[in-house]
C-alpha cells in the first residue's frame, strides 16, 4: 500500500490550502488508477471529521492508536483521546 502523510499546523487553517492539496492528491491518485482514498483524522476532531465528510469521506469504523513517542507530547488529560479514526472515499464514479 502506498501512503502519503501530510500534517497541517494551525497557521494554514482558513487559507484553502488543505482543499487544494486534497483535490490535487485525489486527482493524482485517480490518474494513477487508485479507486479509494483513506485518511486518518484525530478521533475527537469533530470539525475535521465534518469537513472530510462534506468532501465525500465516510467513517470506516476503524480506530488507530497514536504511536507511543507522539503521546509524550500530549497533555495527560488528552492521552485517552489520542487516537485516529479512519475515513474512506471512493474515487470512482459508479
Amino acid at each position: 500500500m502506498n501512503k502519503l502523510t501530510v500534517k497541517f499546523n494551525g497557521s494554514y487553517r482558513d487559507k484553502k490550502l488543505a482543499d487544494k492539496l486534497i483535490n490535487k492528491v485525489e486527482t493524482d491518485a485517480q490518474q494513477k488508477g487508485y479507486d479509494q482514498m483513506h485518511i486518518l483524522v484525530v478521533k475527537y476532531a469533530d470539525k475535521l471529521i465534518s469537513y472530510y465528510h462534506k468532501k465525500g469521506y465516510e467513517l470506516t469504523g476503524k480506530e488507530i492508536p497514536r504511536e507511543a513517542d507522539w503521546l509524550e507530547q500530549v497533555k495527560d488529560e488528552y492521552k485517552d483521546k489520542a487516537s485516529f479514526v479512519e475515513m474512506r472515499k471512493s474515487l470512482t464514479s459508479n
